[in-house]
């Protein structure tokens, strides 16, 4: 069941999910409720379905004592807190409250995700075992400010993080104006992701920097339109001289690239078209 951006005062959203629980306690496994109220007024209902796989829910809904009674509920596999264009800002949910959900459940798992059109930030949980961050939005881009708050929170449980839709803009071309620096400073404090969405510029150098340290990844998804062919990082300390005349050479052509990252991924590997970029779903 899913509903979006219904966006009720509050006195209409009292008894709200009522009907659906009369008929769908047992039965309801994924249930997304997007803005269904304009102020803060937690849906208490949510946590009323038993066999919930997944909930995805908009901070202005969300509680601390609802977190606590979600922790309990052993089928629910994952969390979706969600920011979208009409969703207000409000402060997180407490530190306390995520580690004692952690308590309560160690196997509890959060994705944080803004979808739209929105140019909001992303609301950080401290404390949450986040495990998955998704800008489904043609706005956002990869920050130095970003990748340091995320690895400060989420430095050993992030196993996702990525940029989905394509971007409103192109990136500069240049080195020192895009975002390879902090791609590669990401999963290098974060070294357990599994999976890393590009779709903003970087070169295929930073791909392959990438592909060659991130020891845990093995679904790495880029955009061939925003791929740069360059070789353009500086030799830094702990590269020997084979290391860096192997990124100069693999870094000189696209197909090179993609077989050198094959290598590495142990698996067929391949930049996609926008067309399948935009079918893309993590």
């Amino acid at each position: 069941l899913s509903l979006s951006d219904l966006l009720l005062e509050t006195k209409d959203a009292v008894g709200f999910l009522q009907d659906v629980i009369k008929t769908s306690t047992k039965s309801l496994q994924k249930l997304e409720l997007v803005n269904i109220t304009k102020e803060r007024y937690p849906i208490y209902y949510t946590t009323m379905f038993p066999n919930l796989r997944q909930l995805v829910i908009t901070p202005q809904n969300l509680s601390n004592d609802m977190v606590l009674i979600l922790a309990q509920h052993k089928n629910l596999t994952e969390l979706t807190i969600l920011q979208g264009r009409h969703t207000p800002l409000f402060e997180p949910i407490t530190h306390q409250t995520w580690l004692e959900a952690r308590q309560i459940n160690p196997n509890f798992k959060v994705r944080l995700e803004v979808r739209g059109r929105t140019r909001a930030e992303i609301m950080l949980q401290e404390c949450a075992p986040v495990h998955c961050i998704m800008y489904d939005t043609p706005y956002a881009r990869v920050t130095a400010e970003e990748v340091i708050m995320i690895s400060e929170l989420y430095q050993r449980q992030l196993k996702q993080f990525g940029h989905l839709q394509l971007p409103r803009k192109h990136g500069s071309r240049s080195y020192q104006e895009r975002g390879d620096t902090y791609l590669v400073l990401l999963i290098r404090e974060c070294p357990n992701i599994e999976t890393l969405v590009i779709r903003e510029r970087v070169s295929t150098a930073t791909l392959l920097i990438i592909a060659n340290e991130a020891k845990k990844l093995h679904n790495l998804v880029v955009r061939r339109q925003g791929v740069l062919q360059k070789f353009d990082w500086p030799k830094l300390s702990h590269w020997s001289d084979d290391q860096y005349a192997w990124l100069k050479m693999a870094s000189t052509s696209y197909s090179r690239t993609e077989s050198e990252i094959s290598k590495l991924l142990n698996k067929r590997w391949y930049m996609l078209s926008d067309a399948e970029f935009m079918r893309l779903e993590i």
